[in-house]
Formats: structure tokens, C-alpha cells, sequence
């Protein structure tokens, strides 16, 4: 049986959300060339959009954000230098040590109250050039903040930042594979974001429904020494016009619409806090759910063709995007609380 047909109900993940018909036409009749070589029309045009979009100089597609904040953070520091992060980030919580195996970089993590960091702490953190210390070279922030259940992180709390590592000469970047979803759910401009980092990488396959993608963006020196980075991944593209119109499709057509997916998230989040579960406060489109024993909840709800994602042995994630209406999102929300109270 497939994970769809155990899934009926799939909230395991937003990257799962499926190309609509009308992107799948546009996707068919991309234009076709070699990025490589800097010869792909439609890749080209994605990454002038969304650099356009952030106020920023350039972007570069890459097949994942992952490999997208490993090539940024890269660009920004040194090999054998350091990064400063919250502990719970994703580039240090499920990179799988990339930054240490791959790019060569130390890290040092800081606490964060739901993915703020607090500029005092991250001053107090700070190591100075010197003999015999490893001075930081960059500061990684993440919003929304996936393990805080999606929480954006107020725009202040980056202004704050971004003028502290600007004051200091260090690299800010920003993991934000679902800023569109904080632009959305606060009113904020895409430009005003851009504006606060060095580097920033977003996601086009979370929430926006493209099938594969992300794209990094910052000043055109660093992404022209990014492209080069990519390529030591394995990430030169052939052929990647098809992928990179279904993502400037999601891109147009695709961000205001998820709102919807907030408004599911809350509405889950509503029926849960009866009882009460709900471990953080719901702002986009992710509900962390406390349980006694996720295994037993997870199999519980696979059962009823519900699928939730296990984040820690007492944590479920449920993560609504389009593909869930609300309809189905509502009764995954009686399949899941049944399923917590047995």
C-alpha cells in the first residue's frame, strides 16, 4: 500500500502539496536549457523574479533549501570559521551536521524564545578575532521557526539583529523556506525582509505546492562564488527550466492563498485545545501537539488514514497546506484527539 492510501488525510508535511493541472501545463512548456552554463530562459527568469521580489541583488535555484543554506552560509564564512545559531534551528537540528562535515564550519548555539533571538545574548556570544579564538563569522536566523510550531519572528527582533551583525562585521542569513508564509500571516513586504541579510534562502516546495526547489539570494559577488559551491555539491542543473516555471508559477500564483492553510492550522488548533494539547500558539500553518506517547498517537491516526508527523517521542506536527481542505482538516482534528485520548 502506498503512502497516499495509508494517508488519506496527509498533514505530515507541506512539502507534499501536488502541482495543480495549470502548473503542470506551464511546466511542460518551459523553455529548456543549461544552467550551467547560465543558458536556462525560465531559471533565469525565477531568479530575477524572487531577487526582485526580496529587494535583493540576485538569487540561484538549487533542488533543496538544505543544500541552499549549506552553500549560503559557505559564501559567509571561512572554512574553519564559526556560526552562531538558536539551538532548535533547522540548519543545526536536521542538517544532518552538514555545516561541519561539508562546509567546515563550527557551530555554537544560543536559546531562543520561539526562534527570537535575543540581541543581548547574541552579543554576549560573540568571539573577537584574537590569538587562540575562533572569531564568529555569521549569525543564522530561521522564520518562521519550524520547531516553535511556524512561529514568525517579529521584524524588530531581525532589524535588531541584522543592525548587530552589521555592527560587528559578521554575516546574518536567514533560513526562510516559509517567510512567505510569516509575510503573509504579519502584512509584511518581501522587501522588508530582503532588506535585514546578507544572505536568505526560501523554499518552493513548502506550502506553495512547485515539486522541487529553493533559491538562495544575496549580493551578486556572493552568488556568483555561490554558483561554485553548488557545482561542489553536485547541484549544476541540466534541464532545470521545467522545475524552475513550475516554481515562478508558485511564486505568482501561490503565496496569498495561504492564508487558507493558517486558518486550517488554527481551526485544528482550536478543536485540540479542548482538551488542552496544543503545545505552542499557532500563528501560520504548523500545530505541535503534546502527547503522552507519539508512536502510539502516530499509529493510532495512521489507522484512521490520518497522517501526522513524529517530532519527539512526547510531540506530534501537523502541517496543513492545500491539498487538505479544510473539510478534511477538521476531521483529522477528531481522528487526531480521539487518538491522543485513548
Amino acid at each position: 500500500m502506498s503512502s497516499a492510501e495509508q494517508h488519506a488525510i496527509d498533514l505530515r508535511s507541506d512539502a507534499l502539496v501536488s502541482p495543480t493541472d495549470r502548473m503542470r501545463e506551464v511546466l511542460a512548456a518551459a523553455p529548456v536549457g543549461n544552467d550551467a552554463y547560465r543558458e536556462d530562459e525560465a531559471v533565469r527568469s525565477l531568479e530575477d523574479r524572487v531577487a526582485e521580489l526580496f529587494g535583493m541583488d540576485s538569487a540561484m535555484f538549487l533542488p533543496t533549501g538544505t543544500m541552499a543554506n549549506l552553500v549560503a552560509v559557505s559564501v559567509l564564512c571561512p572554512r574553519g570559521g564559526e556560526v552562531l545559531a538558536d539551538q532548535e534551528s533547522y540548519v543545526l537540528a536536521s542538517g544532518l551536521g552538514g555545516l561541519a562535515t561539508v562546509a567546515g564550519l563550527q557551530s555554537r548555539t544560543i536559546h531562543a524564545v520561539r526562534g527570537a533571538l535575543d540581541a543581548a545574548a547574541v552579543r554576549a556570544a560573540l568571539r573577537p578575532a584574537g590569538w587562540g579564538v575562533l572569531p564568529t563569522s555569521a549569525l543564522i536566523v530561521e522564520n518562521t521557526h519550524a520547531r516553535s510550531g511556524g512561529a514568525v519572528v517579529p521584524l524588530p527582533v531581525l532589524a535588531e539583529l541584522s543592525l548587530l551583525a552589521r555592527e560587528h562585521g559578521i554575516g546574518l542569513h536567514c533560513d526562510g523556506a516559509r517567510i512567505w508564509h510569516a509575510a503573509v500571516a504579519t502584512g509584511t513586504s518581501l522587501k522588508a525582509y530582503g532588506a535585514l541579510f546578507d544572505t536568505l534562502t526560501v523554499s518552493v516546495s513548502k506550502g506553495l505546492g512547485a515539486p522541487v526547489g529553493a533559491l538562495m539570494l544575496g549580493d551578486a559577488e556572493r552568488v556568483e562564488r555561490a554558483r561554485q559551491v553548488r557545482k561542489q555539491l553536485g547541484g549544476g542543473w541540466r534541464g532545470a527550466g521545467v522545475l524552475a516555471a513550475a516554481a515562478e508559477f508558485a511564486v505568482l500564483n501561490n503565496v496569498a492563498r495561504l492564508r487558507e492553510d493558517h486558518d486550517k492550522a488554527a481551526a485544528i488548533a482550536t478543536r485540540l485545545g479542548r482538551q488542552p494539547m496544543i503545545n505552542a500558539p499557532v500563528e501560520t500553518n504548523i500545530v505541535l501537539v503534546r502527547v503522552r506517547d507519539s508512536v502510539a498517537v502516530h499509529r493510532a491516526c495512521a489507522r484512521q488514514g490520518v497522517g501526522v508527523f513524529r517530532l519527539a517521542p512526547d510531540l506530534i506536527r501537523i502541517v496543513t497546506h492545500r491539498d487538505v481542505s479544510m473539510e478534511r482538516c477538521l476531521e483529522a482534528a477528531e481522528v487526531i484527539a480521539a487518538a491522543i485520548a485513548q
